[in-house]
């Protein structure tokens, strides 16, 4: 590679999330496809792939779950839960490489991303691409992010409840932005199935 080829990357890589309208996801294959034939690298499908999960992999060592993370899923599951997972990201690959590195996968179904869909939260969209496999009403259905304004506030729009995960915001963080205000807040995993079950109880 080139000496300034990650420079030239990430140059990229920043102009497509300058010029991009709304929610619309800028995709990580696509400026590595546009770096590489700038260089007149090989460009077609196999080394764009092979170029993706180089860029992406110390990101992919560094991935740790939350504390809670494995038994709140295998509690959800327990219960009969469908889970599902819908991600900010610019690689699908990523997104699913790491959940079967943290052994997540098995439990989500589907696995969704900006990246695949081409929309990102809080654009309704994305969250619509969880609820058609599923078949069910989003009122049905509990949001569960850390995020106010993408997490929150596009679940609300669609009709879904939603619970804001504090555990890995700042202290002090803001649970609420303006009008939009989650349904619960959790502090820890534990609580977020705690909350669950409460409302499975007395919905």
């Amino acid at each position: 590679m080139p000496d300034d080829f990650a420079a030239a990357l990430m140059a990229e890589r920043q102009a497509r999330w300058a010029a991009r309208s709304g929610f619309e996801e800028t995709t990580a294959d696509g400026a590595l496809r546009a770096v590489l034939e700038r260089y007149g690298l090989p460009a077609g499908a196999a080394e764009v792939e092979a170029a993706e999960r180089a860029f992406f992999a110390p990101e992919l060592d560094e991935a740790r779950p939350l504390p809670g993370a494995a038994a709140l899923l295998r509690r959800l599951n327990d219960a009969g839960l469908r889970v599902g997972l819908a991600s900010n990201a610019s690689s699908h690959y990523f997104v699913v490489e790491c959940c079967r590195r943290l052994l997540f996968a098995e439990f989500l179904d589907p696995i969704i991303s900006s990246a695949a869909v081409g929309w990102g939260k809080p654009d309704p969209r994305i969250f619509r691409a969880v609820v058609r496999p599923w078949g069910l009403p989003p009122e049905a259905i509990v949001m569960v992010g850390d995020s106010l304004a993408a997490d929150i506030a596009g679940a609300a729009a669609v009709g879904m409840r939603g619970i804001l995960l504090t555990a890995a915001l700042e202290p002090g963080a803001p649970v609420a932005l303006g009008e939009v205000r989650p349904d619960a807040v959790a502090a820890t995993l534990d609580d977020v199935g705690d909350i669950i079950a409460e409302w499975q109880e007395s919905p």
